[in-house]
């Protein structure tokens, strides 16, 4: 039976790319492989199909569920029901971004399911890491409504 190894750690909302290679098991002989990431939320994650492996990029943006709350520029939540989004990738730009609830786990573990000569399948797993740098970051270059136009 092909086996494959799980991926090496990331941290939430930065680039990765790599490459998972499956072994095939004694007189198994691999042509194709092909995956898909297990489970929500959804990730801006490509899969890239090979004969005997498959490429994952892109960043884990969703993994927890922080939470946070804006309004239109020029509202408060005083004047404008707040819209609440979950997830780092889920915030748009250019709004009055007042709250943050922050999910405070310190690690998440996601799945990638592996297809291996279109019957065969696996499982390798990546650990998604949440320093609480990342969110500090991102609510420090956030573009709140500092922005000229509309």
């Amino acid at each position: 039976m092909a086996t494959a190894s799980n991926l090496p750690p990331v941290v939430l909302n930065e680039n990765f790319s790599v490459t998972v290679t499956v072994v095939p098991g004694p007189l198994e002989i691999i042509s194709s492989v092909s995956g898909v990431l297990s489970g929500s939320p959804t990730e801006p994650i490509t899969i890239t199909s090979g004969t005997t492996s498959v490429n994952i990029s892109g960043k884990h943006q969703n993994t927890f569920t922080d939470v946070f709350s804006y309004t239109e520029k020029g509202e408060t939540d005083l004047t404008q029901t707040p819209t609440t989004v979950v997830g780092l990738g889920n915030v748009p730009d250019k709004k009055n971004l007042f709250d943050l609830k922050q999910d405070l786990r310190r690690n998440e573990i996601r799945t990638y399911i592996l297809t291996v000569n279109g019957n065969q399948t696996l499982s390798v797993t990546q650990e998604v890491l949440n320093p609480l740098e990342v969110k500090r970051k991102f609510m420090a270059n956030y573009n709140y409504n500092n922005y000229k136009g509309t």
